[in-house]
């Protein structure tokens, strides 16, 4: 998520940032444009099964199979990931933008 989408109740995000297998991660607003400004997407990755990747819009979903595919779509990911701001200052952010914005 971007840092401007935090002026927004988020609710569930923050909570779910504490499960084991979720790695909450705010992508700042400064960090400019990104893979992730052409729409958002989801790479599936099923045991014996080739890889998927679901795009989606408000009215439709497409998936897209194929190895070489799926690794663009991969690669999208990562610079996000390595874009994004650790998930320990993300949990900075958040709090900090919590307490300035959210208390009366």
């Amino acid at each position: 998520m971007t840092d401007y989408s935090l002026l927004n109740p988020i609710g569930g995000s923050v909570d779910a940032g504490r499960l084991p297998n979720v790695a909450l991660q705010v992508l700042p607003f400064t960090a400019g444009p990104h893979v992730g400004d052409k729409g958002q997407f989801t790479c599936m990755d099923f045991s014996g099964e080739p890889p998927v990747v679901v795009i989606e819009s408000l009215h439709s979903a497409l998936c897209l199979e194929g190895p070489d595919v799926a690794a663009q779509y991969a690669e999208g990911g990562e610079q996000l990931r390595m874009t994004a701001l650790s998930p320990r200052q993300t949990a900075v952010t958040i709090r900090s933008i919590m307490e300035s914005e959210w208390t009366t």
